[in-house]
């Protein structure tokens, strides 16, 4: 589940202050791995793989290959990936999965108008000449409209079980089940983009996943170093980690809009320290400029 606004303003300055640091720092750890991430890093990156566009759809194994090199690729660093998948959406997150919905479909646009053309064409005198932009706006419309089947994610969960891979699925979405994982001490981490990680007692988060100097690098969220009294984070929640949920639900998330106004100046009070937004305050405006206090 998505939190508005969590990484960047929730946790403060935590996403510009920690720096990225080798994966094989790790080596040893067990780390649970929200499968969906890898297999939507695959999508964008395989453009064979099975798109919104297809009809009919169809088992796409460079999907299923591309999952078994990011797995490989996981496991050089020496940590243990335990992969958690996603279960039944609650019902509180239809809209916005109808909205996700509406916009894969959208996205495949292009690609589609350049394809019923071909097909219109076929049998034309004249073969129908494409551009190159064309067909490069056709492609990256396929690949941004992509999503996996049943189908593929039955050949992955297959593999995964055939290669004795530790797998756990969820009953509603992967984060709550790897926090539970982490608190009963059966995994070491967790590999999330989702910020409700966090606010649901994520302990260790790994993010921002990346290639850097021929090293997977990543974020590491400690939960013990944010939360020190110092405060080096210049975060609310630090001072009220038992506020954690209530900024979750405040700032909108998947589950439920942003309630109106509710932006990270109200909510966290962030920039309560700027003297130009003080000055601000003092003389009417109790949030200050849209200048001083950001996106409200």
């Amino acid at each position: 589940m998505g939190i508005n606004d969590f990484w960047i303003d929730a946790l403060g300055d935590w996403m510009s202050l920690c720096k990225h640091e080798k994966l094989s720092n790790y080596a040893g750890k067990r780390i649970a791995i929200d499968l969906s991430i890898i297999i939507n890093k695959s999508l964008r990156t395989d453009i064979d793989r099975l798109s919104a566009t297809c009809n009919p759809t169809y088992k796409c194994k460079d999907l299923l290959q591309n999952i078994i090199v990011e797995h490989q690729v996981l496991t050089k660093t020496g940590i243990l990936p335990v992969y958690v998948y996603d279960g039944m959406s609650p019902e509180e997150k239809k809209k916005e999965k109808e909205r996700r919905r509406a916009l894969l479909e959208k996205a495949g646009d292009k690609y589609i108008e350049l394809r019923q053309q071909a097909i219109d064409n076929i049998n034309a005198v004249e073969p129908i000449q494409f551009s190159a932009k064309q067909l490069k706006e056709a492609t990256e419309s396929r690949m941004k409209s992509g999503k996996p089947t049943p189908n593929d994610q039955t050949n992955i969960l297959k593999w995964m079980k055939k290669q004795g891979l530790e797998c756990y699925g969820s009953l509603l979405e992967a984060d709550q089940q790897m926090v539970a994982l982490e608190q009963d001490g059966i995994v070491d981490g967790i590999m999330s983009e989702d910020g409700d990680t966090i606010a649901n007692g994520g302990k260790v988060v790994f993010c921002k996943l990346t290639r850097k100097g021929g090293y997977l690098t990543c974020k590491v969220f400690k939960r013990d170093d944010f939360m020190k009294d110092c405060n080096t984070y210049n975060s609310k929640l630090c001072t009220y980690p038992e506020l954690m949920v209530d900024v979750a639900l405040l700032l909108g998330n998947d589950y439920m809009s942003r309630i109106h106004k509710n932006g990270p100046v109200m909510v966290l009070g962030k920039y309560a320290n700027n003297e130009a937004a003080e000055d601000s305050r003092r003389n009417g405006n109790p949030r200050g400029t849209r200048q001083e206090n950001g996106l409200i």
